[in-house]
């Protein structure tokens, strides 16, 4: 299976890695996924804005987009819904 290295690029566009650190069921098909960015720069780099996704994926299965759902004044944990 593939691997990418966080900053590595993919079709020109940066790649973070992160963990997911809690999976939680908001609804009878709805997850939030919380995770937190791999490399400690990285993650205290980090910012986005309300509204915006990111695309998310899994090795070697696909990706899709997701809005991000946490607060932006708080970027080192990220939630996904």
């Amino acid at each position: 299976m593939a691997s990418v290295a966080t900053g590595e690029m993919i079709a020109g566009i940066p790649t973070l890695t992160t963990t997911i650190d809690e999976v939680v069921l908001d609804g009878t098909d709805t997850y939030t996924f919380w995770s937190t960015i791999d490399d400690p720069q990285e993650r205290q780099a980090s910012r986005f804005r309300p509204g915006q996704i990111s695309m998310l994926g899994v090795f070697g299965v696909g990706e899709v987009p997701i809005s991000l759902s946490s607060e932006a004044d708080h970027p080192e944990r990220l939630a996904h819904t």
